[in-house]
């Protein structure tokens, strides 16, 4: 037994409705049966019809067209029926086709013979003879010549069989994903600049000098603490996060330096603002106040791997929605091993850095790392040079706070905290800090001239101009 298959996908078959083919099986006076899923009808263009006509059977399904002769086994899609259909219909009107035609010869003949007297013969000139013609002929035309490539004659888009309207409507614009237009970036800025108290993040409370140089603690920012040791950066940061934390704003803690019960008993007294040690039967009331604070802490302590630190700080971010991450500080972090004798400090620094910046931006989380400083003399400021490493971490932070200790240099030397850097609105300045012990804060407290609502004598906070 011998049996055709067709190798044609199904994709490639178009859809052939049943009307459709009733019609044109109708049109052409072709009796049919309608079968359940195929028309049956006599081939019409079989060879061998004339001799078995009965039995020549042609199946066209009702789904895609597909037919097949059952005696010819001939086999195609609906539009190869429908094709031999109009063959055969062409064949019957052909005579009529040749009269149409025999009618109009005398017409042609006419306009030829008309053409013909109106011709003469071309003159033959010798090479010589047109070269002085054409010396004496000067011919001119104010179209400018393009060549054309592949040495076509117009343009492509005049091809007449060239969709032209295809063409255009189906292009597509060259655009590429990492790059944008202003356009898209219209409604953003137009939101920042009607909510700028927004944009400009939230404001401390016990620091109003900050608000006038940094405007806020914003989100996806990366801010670089350093200061002498001995300092109190440690303080100063932990007083500053439990400002922001009050709040409301998400806060983990990776303390590396020191233990976190020792860190959670400071700042417990930052918050109550009263020495804790003498005041034991206020302890249960401060210590349910500060349970309610979105405050974490990370087991880390000493030596970690970035690695690690990474995956606890992502958990963290993601079931917690910490908006603020301090790391006190990096060198802990990073410590010191046998395996890491032969490694470059301050490319491992750098990794670390780069790995919180990358963070920063995309968990749109504010980090802030503690950095101890190079030994520098006594007598000289704090700069951003100052901090220890390499260049990556000042240019990779948004803002660099930096505490400048001039007690143990001078008489009347002061402690004061300076905004050394500031991307976002690009203000720099000085902040004073008065330590208090009592409260381990360095909260500022309002005078009796604002208190009165009299203008203060002196100024707390100094800006200074980048530029």
């Amino acid at each position: 037994i011998k049996r055709n298959y067709n190798d044609i996908s199904f994709e490639d078959i178009p859809e052939v409705s049943t009307a459709s083919i009733k019609k044109t099986l109708k049109a052409n006076n072709i009796s049919y049966d309608d079968g359940y899923t195929c028309f049956v009808t006599q081939c019409p263009f079989c060879t061998l019809q004339k001799n078995l006509s009965s039995t020549a059977k042609v199946y066209i399904n009702k789904t895609t067209g597909m037919f097949m002769c059952s005696l010819c086994k001939f086999t195609g899609q609906w539009d190869s029926f429908e094709m031999c259909l109009n063959n055969k219909n062409n064949k019957r009107t052909g005579a009529k086709v040749d009269t149409k035609c025999e009618e109009n010869i005398e017409a042609m003949k006419e306009s030829l013979d008309e053409i013909k007297r109106n011709t003469s013969q071309l003159k033959i000139f010798e090479e010589e003879s047109v070269t002085e013609i054409l010396k004496k002929i000067q011919i001119t035309c104010n179209v400018s010549s393009n060549m054309m490539p592949n040495e076509r004659q117009q343009l492509p888009h005049l091809d007449p069989d060239q969709d032209f309207k295809a063409v255009v409507s189906g292009a597509q614009p060259m655009w590429h994903k990492s790059i944008t237009t202003f356009s898209t970036l219209r409604a953003e800025v137009l939101s920042d600049l009607q909510n700028i108290d927004k944009v400009q993040g939230v404001k401390w409370k016990r620091y109003p000098a900050l608000n006038k140089i940094l405007k806020g603690h914003r989100r996806g920012e990366l801010t670089v603490f350093t200061g002498p040791t001995g300092s109190g950066k440690t303080t100063f940061i932990s007083d500053y996060s439990l400002d922001l934390a009050m709040q409301g704003v998400n806060t983990l803690w990776g303390s590396f330096e020191i233990r976190n019960a020792r860190l959670a008993r400071m700042m417990l007294q930052q918050m109550s603002g009263i020495p804790l040690d003498e005041n034991l039967d206020l302890f249960d009331f401060w210590a349910d106040q500060f349970e309610k604070l979105p405050i974490y802490f990370m087991t880390f302590h000493g030596q970690q791997a970035i690695k690690v630190v990474m995956e606890a700080v992502e958990h963290a971010t993601y079931v917690y929605d910490i908006a603020h991450l301090i790391i006190d500080n990096v060198q802990f972090m990073m410590g010191m091993s046998e395996e890491q004798k032969h490694m470059d400090r301050f490319w491992k620094q750098d990794v670390i850095i780069a790995a919180f910046r990358q963070f920063a931006t995309k968990k749109n989380c504010h980090v802030t790392l503690v950095i101890h400083p190079r030994k520098e003399r006594d007598d000289e400021d704090l700069t951003t040079s100052s901090i220890f490493g390499g260049a990556k971490a000042s240019q990779e932070a948004d803002n660099v706070l930096i505490i400048q200790d001039k007690r143990l240099t001078s008489i009347r030397g002061k402690k004061y905290l300076q905004v050394a850097k500031n991307r976002y609105s690009g203000d720099l300045g000085i902040m004073t800090l008065d330590f208090d012990k009592n409260s381990l804060s360095y909260q500022q407290k309002k005078t009796k001239s604002e208190k009165t609502g009299r203008s203060p004598g002196r100024k707390i906070c100094m800006i200074m101009d980048p530029n």
